[in-house]
């Protein structure tokens, strides 16, 4: 793959993460509190041990 496809490539995925995340704003955020939970029980985790 050549440059020039990837960054399009990219391009179109961003685009269409970004119409996604426009029509799933609730589902995006409950993932967004997931992720930032689940990163906290990491932390802990690591602390912890």
């Amino acid at each position: 793959m050549n440059l020039l496809a990837v960054y399009s490539f990219m391009r179109i995925k961003l685009i269409k993460n970004r119409i996604a995340s426009v029509n799933n704003s609730k589902f995006t955020i409950i993932r967004l509190a997931i992720f930032i939970i689940h990163k906290r029980i990491l932390v802990c985790e690591f602390l912890d041990g």
